[in-house]
């Protein structure tokens, strides 16, 4: 049969007709917004509850809904998987294919022990990679640009001499395994490492010289066609109102950055190259490289992969359908599902590359202990703290002074650098150099002040 070829999102629902049902699963069912507009016979299963899911047209399933009330094991995606309803809910689909954030031993237990079928690549596959420690390594046996580093393990015996590098301080110290920067640490002092040595005592961490320079991501897919990649995109990090972690990440632009073409084709070179790479280990689909940009020669280092779905893929999703890009993730899909279909690899990839102009800010609980949020305000369309009316969005933003604010349940437990809400632009929020307006962090400010958090 001749492959379908794909050149607008209008192409998507004929390909996907025939297809089994898909199904994403996730803690917050504004994760899953996207693909909804353009894929038939899509379906959502969430752990929370919002009356976004009366706005959507596919079929959500609400375990808080459901139930009737919130339950934290309703934030992990293998206990949702697990839970009885959820089983009589896919039991009752042909064949569901599922889609969720990240690959775990767990989840593909569940899913093999009830004959369901994932599109997502094997935890086996990509869990290596996601170790931190090992990553570096993998990226200098593929000549790929590194920052300098070496790999120590903190007993008990003071080792600052050698968390110096040749260049000194600072250095960036990280662990094998994090999410949001809460296991890297930017150390410019002895006093700072004694502190993180006593903290982590006996971990094997990885120190590696700290360079000052744009923080840039990509997102990309492996596909039988080869990679493809988005353009670089802002990385906000470190805003202390919305994470308590210097280094932490708390949002994404996707303006265009003020780089020398230079730059950016070797970034997306870098990309290609781990895309083929991956390919090579029998990885398809999503992944995403997170990038440092030397300030002074523009040079990239690679300093971080991602092979899963990342954290921004939801964002992205509703901008390509916005700008009617052919969405990453339905090529991620169309690859899992071994679909018949054909793309003009390069004419994509320099679609992908265009800038977007919009933008998001994620915020987490900045506290060092859990919190309760008593007063959330509503999700929705808002102008500063003024709510307009009803969204599920970003594509429900009408003007620039306008917004989407996403809020997480009331009277749930945030942990500390938990996301808590996020706020939806449709135009860009940082300057040349990444750095967050000010007028944004006052928007953000007022709506801290509307809304009260007290200890759990």
């Amino acid at each position: 049969m001749t492959p379908l070829m794909i050149r607008s999102n209008s192409d998507l629902p004929p390909l996907f007709h025939d297809q089994p049902p898909v199904v994403f699963v996730t803690n917050t069912i504004h994760y899953a917004v996207g693909l909804d507009e353009i894929l038939p016979n899509f379906h959502i299963i969430c752990g929370d509850d919002d009356p976004v899911r009366h706005l959507l047209e596919p079929p959500v399933l609400s375990l808080t809904h459901e139930m009737g009330g919130f339950d934290p094991d309703f934030l992990s995606t293998h206990l949702i998987l697990a839970h009885h309803r959820v089983r009589d809910y896919l039991n009752s689909l042909p064949e569901p294919h599922l889609i969720y954030f990240k690959p775990t031993a767990q989840i593909e237990q569940v899913v093999t022990q009830n004959q369901w079928h994932s599109l997502m690549p094997p935890a086996k596959s990509s869990l290596p990679l996601e170790n931190k420690l090992r990553f570096f390594e993998v990226a200098k046996q593929l000549d790929l640009p590194v920052p300098g580093y070496r790999i120590i393990k903190l007993n008990d015996r003071p080792r600052f001499q050698e968390c110096l590098l040749d260049t000194g301080l600072p250095v960036i110290l990280q662990m094998g395994f994090s999410f949001a920067g809460n296991g890297t640490f930017f150390i410019q002092s002895e006093a700072d490492f004694a502190r993180i040595q006593e903290q982590i005592k006996g971990k094997t961490v990885r120190i590696s010289r700290y360079i000052e320079g744009l923080k840039l991501t990509i997102n990309a897919c492996v596909t039988r066609f080869g990679t493809v990649c988005s353009a670089p995109f802002y990385q906000i990090t470190g805003v202390p109102e919305l994470t308590a972690n210097p280094l932490g990440s708390c949002g994404n632009d996707w303006r265009s950055t003020p780089l020398p073409p230079s730059s950016i084709d070797e970034m997306v070179r870098i990309t290609q190259n781990m895309g083929n790479y991956l390919a090579t280990l029998g990885y398809k689909g999503i992944f995403g490289l997170d990038f440092v940009v030397d300030s002074i020669a523009n040079q990239p280092y690679l300093i971080e992969i991602n092979p899963r779905l990342v954290a921004s893929i939801a964002f992205y999703t509703q901008l390509q359908v916005i700008d009617d890009d052919i969405p990453m993730l339905a090529l991620h899909l169309l690859e899992h599902l071994n679909a018949n279909y054909q793309i003009d690899l390069n004419a994509l990839q320099e679609r992908y590359l265009q800038p977007k102009f919009r933008s998001q800010i994620i915020a987490r609980n900045v506290q060092p202990t859990p919190v309760q949020i008593k007063n959330h305000h509503k999700t929705g369309i808002y102008t500063g703290d003024r709510r307009l009316r009803d969204g599920v969005g970003v594509r429900d933003i009408h003007a620039e002074h306008e917004s989407f604010l996403m809020c997480h349940a009331s009277q749930r437990e945030f942990k500390p650098a938990s996301e808590i809400s996020r706020w939806y632009f449709r135009r860009s929020i940082v300057d040349d150099r990444g750095h967050l307006r000010p007028e944004i962090l006052h928007q953000h400010r007022v709506y801290l002040l509307t809304k009260k958090a007290s200890k759990a």
